[in-house]
């Protein structure tokens, strides 16, 4: 499951709300609603982004942490054209991979690898 997916429902939880009654305050039918929570749908566009952080008044933290999540849920990968073909050849490993993966071996991946700003 996405962490987009696993966000909307924690949000969605704390707030005390019924997918149902976010979703019309929203302006968006309860089965898309629901698709998006349980990941069955992909991130949703910017405009859903911001409808949810105005529905549910979040603070500016967690309208930072909403945007970089749903960013963070994207499926596809758009590699630049200029991109050195060593990047091509690891993400074709990668996807080789990624079913296999266990999860502690994705956590100590990135440690070793993240950058943070």
């Amino acid at each position: 499951m996405s962490p987009f997916a696993h966000l909307l429902h924690d949000l969605r939880m704390r707030h005390g709300i019924r997918q149902r009654d976010l979703a019309e305050k929203m302006g968006y039918e309860t089965s898309y609603f629901s698709a998006l929570e349980v990941g069955i749908k992909g991130p949703p566009p910017a405009e859903f982004v911001e409808r949810l952080i105005a529905a549910l008044d979040l603070p500016e933290i967690e309208q930072e942490e909403v945007r970089r999540t749903a960013a963070a849920s994207q499926r596809k990968l758009q590699i630049e054209y200029d991109t050195p073909q060593d990047v091509f050849w690891m993400l074709a490993e990668l996807r080789e991979r990624v079913s296999q993966l266990h999860p502690v071996q994705v956590l100590e991946e990135v440690g070793q690898h993240l950058i943070i700003p």
